[in-house]
């Protein structure tokens, strides 16, 4: 977490993308409910599709809807999309009414 957290700080797209590409599913797993919503964001603009995935089906939908809440509603539209049903519609209902019909 705190070589991550130093990566994440230090927008280091490039290394994160390489730390991340060393992780799996489960590493999510331990990772992501550590982390804030500002990280969660880096992470989502730096990371390849596949690992956002893992990564999202970690977070509490409160993580989610935090962070897919400050995206672009474009790229959190797409987000949403290709996430599991059911942890889409948390991260849904998780949302303010107001950007949840943005979205």
């Amino acid at each position: 977490l705190t070589k991550l957290r130093a990566l994440l700080a230090a927008r280091d797209e490039l290394r994160i993308a390489e730390f991340a590409s060393q992780l799996g599913p489960e590493d999510w797993g331990a990772l992501a409910p550590a982390l804030d919503p500002d990280e969660i964001v880096v992470l989502l603009h730096c990371l390849p599709a596949d690992v956002v995935q893992d990564l999202l089906s970690k977070l509490s939908p409160f993580q989610a809807a935090a962070a897919l809440g400050v995206l672009a509603r474009s790229h959190a539209a797409t987000l949403l999309e290709e996430m599991a049903p059911d942890d889409a519609t948390d991260a849904i209902e998780a949302l303010p009414r107001a950007v949840a019909d943005q979205i």
